[in-house]
């Protein structure tokens, strides 16, 4: 996954893919993917197909940069040849902002890749981010390259964000007695805290949904 550069600001990143949607035609009709939602029909697909696990790429504007028609429609190719070698099911579609603030890319959802398969892949083209589902067929992000990948495997890094109603936020995430790892989000002005929640993908949707609760003044 790649942005244009509307959402090149590194404060917006998370914000633009967290409300992308992720379309795929597949022989049941289109599917559209949202990352932390629950999708129905690609548990669907997965027992038809007979896997467990999914991953949707794109080989397009490699580095978050744009990159012309031409070579993304090349980039593109040469992904579906590659998936194609790998003997995977693939179907094509587009990852689109529903705002329309950058041009739709096309993509590829790959199903019964495994993660690590999809990672060397994600990196192989380029790309920021790639999108991955297991059995739940819950979409998450996977970082790619540079500090991100110590953000998605060690979960060490905080995440800073495009503001909501002018706040300038803050993922983080910590231990507590009731969850292994709740997270929540901070305002790095006034140093609230948000309401917490039991994951990564709950926290961004309820950023997309702007349904965050702000229920401390931190220290």
């Amino acid at each position: 996954m790649s942005l244009n550069e509307t959402a090149l600001d590194r404060n917006a990143l998370m914000a633009a893919y967290s409300r992308t949607l992720f379309e795929a035609e597949t022989p049941s009709g289109k599917l559209v993917l949202q990352v932390g939602e629950q999708n129905n029909q690609l548990q669907d697909l997965y027992r038809r197909l007979q896997v467990h696990e999914s991953a949707y790429i794109t080989a397009w504007n490699p580095g978050s940069r744009p990159t012309s028609t031409t070579e993304n429609d090349r980039a593109h190719t040469e992904l579906l040849k590659t998936i194609q070698e790998a003997g995977t099911q693939a179907y094509q579609g587009f990852g689109r902002d529903p705002a329309g603030d950058w041009e739709p890319e096309r993509s590829l959802l790959i199903l019964g890749i495994s993660e690590p398969a999809a990672v060397d892949i994600g990196k192989k083209f380029g790309q920021a981010a790639i999108v991955v589902a297991g059995p739940d067929a819950v979409p998450r992000l996977l970082w790619l390259g540079d500090d991100r990948d110590e953000a998605e495997e060690g979960r060490d890094l905080q995440r800073e964000i495009s503001p909501i109603d002018t706040r300038r936020l803050l993922l983080d995430h910590y231990q507590s007695e009731q969850f292994d790892t709740v997270w929540c989000w901070k305002d790095l002005d006034t140093h609230e805290a948000s309401q917490e929640f039991e994951s990564e993908e709950a926290a961004l949707k309820a950023l997309r949904d702007e349904a965050i609760e702000w229920s401390q003044l931190l220290d």
